[in-house]
């Protein structure tokens, strides 16, 4: 099943969804359709309930070139502050909706990083719970460039993976992260020697992987480690404990252990 509507596509590979970024003609530049879309399709996930594993990508050359430039240029030759100052409102207020959205969601996410990640796109793959990247993967944090501060969570996620005197490095100095520095960074969780149709065949296959794993348990996970730097141990330990006693009357949990007795593979099904 996809869906093709512009400027976000969304597929269906079992219970796999993969959003694809479709503005190549603009580097995948994230506009105000692009961003609803975004939260429309994680909404849409969320009650529909078939979702287990989400792949973020992008069509064309480039994961995403940032956030809409051309837009913001408009205003800037107008001489509208006020109006360039509303529709940033308008445009980090979607954005930002979408990423809680996507957050929501018990499925993981998972970002295919073939090319440039660039300002709200590299937002994008830092927000995702794995990152794999191709090559070619480039990381630029973009902001300062254009004299803006940064959004779509870039400074909570960026200093949680690289620490906060790594991360200031980055973003002040808007330094580009290669492949391969990215991946000694942890801002990709690994490169894949492949290109094109091979990296989005390796790049299903993990998502299959996530998918056929515990969706409820992942959920608990990601709810876990989000708030994990801004809770004592205390209360982590206590969010730890109940999350694991609600998952206990679950079929999975039952799954679980009664394939470990039996020595073979679990079956989730929740």
């Amino acid at each position: 099943m996809t869906e093709r509507t512009r400027p976000l596509d969304v597929a269906r590979d079992g219970h796999v969804a993969i959003l694809s970024l479709n503005r190549p003609e603009a580097a995948n530049a994230l506009d105000i359709p692009m961003a609803e879309a975004l939260g429309a399709a994680a909404r849409r996930l969320a009650d529909e309930g078939w979702v287990r594993a989400v792949v973020l990508r992008g069509e064309g050359k480039m994961f995403c070139g940032g956030g809409d430039v051309a837009a913001m240029r408009g205003f800037v030759a107008s001489g509208d502050g006020v109006g360039l100052a509303g529709f940033i409102d308008d445009l980090v207020g979607r954005y930002h909706a979408a990423v809680q959205a996507l957050l929501a969601l018990d499925a993981p996410l998972l970002a295919a990083v073939h090319g440039v990640a660039a300002g709200a796109g590299m937002s994008l793959a830092l927000m995702a719970d794995l990152a794999y990247g191709t090559p070619r993967a480039l990381f630029v944090p973009a902001y300062p460039g254009i004299g803006f501060s940064a959004d779509g969570g870039m400074t909570h996620f960026l200093p949680r993976i690289v620490g906060e005197r790594k991360a200031a490095e980055l973003i002040l100095l808007n330094q580009p992260i290669d492949a391969q520095r990215a991946a000694g960074l942890g801002i990709l969780t690994g490169v894949i020697e492949a290109e094109g149709e091979a990296f989005e065949a390796e790049i299903m296959t993990r998502a299959q992987q996530l998918a056929a794993g515990p969706r409820r348990a992942f959920g608990k996970v990601r709810q876990l480690l989000r708030q994990s730097s801004e809770t004592s141990l205390a209360a982590q330990l206590d969010a730890e404990g109940v999350a694991m006693v609600a998952l206990a009357p679950g079929a999975d949990v039952a799954e679980g252990l009664t394939a470990l007795g039996e020595k073979r593979k679990p079956r989730f099904s929740e």
